[in-house]
């Protein structure tokens, strides 16, 4: 398993949000479900190092599965997240005097193999 992303929990996040702002219209049931994943892949990409947001996110998760209407506050864990970000990267700063390469800016072949060929 590789290690938790806060790059990758905050764009769960932000998915979630547009997802179910589309459910909201009335128009998008499909978009509830998938908004429910990614509130669940948050939840695991905080797991291991950031537990106490992970429970936070799944506590609203589950809310919301209960009270499909139940207005999950995505943009306040959004802003939690970024805190949290932005305090690591002034730690890391202050600690050796370079930023933490955020995931998204690492070159592809640091961040993994390429996707797999979909064959058409």
């Amino acid at each position: 398993m590789r290690p938790s992303c806060l790059d990758c929990a905050r764009k769960h996040v932000a998915q979630a949000e547009v997802l179910l702002q589309e459910y909201r219209t009335g128009s998008y049931d499909l978009h509830f479900w998938l908004a429910i994943g990614h509130l669940a892949e948050a939840e695991a990409e905080l797991s291991e190092c950031w537990p106490e947001h992970s429970y936070y996110v799944r506590q609203h998760r589950i809310l919301l599965i209960a009270e499909p209407t139940y207005k999950v506050p995505t943009l306040k864990i959004l802003g939690v997240l970024c805190e949290e970000a932005e305090t690591m990267q002034s730690n890391r700063l202050q600690e050796t005097g370079q930023a933490p390469k955020s995931i998204l800016q690492q070159p592809l072949e640091d961040v993994g193999s390429d996707p797999p060929r979909i064959p058409l």
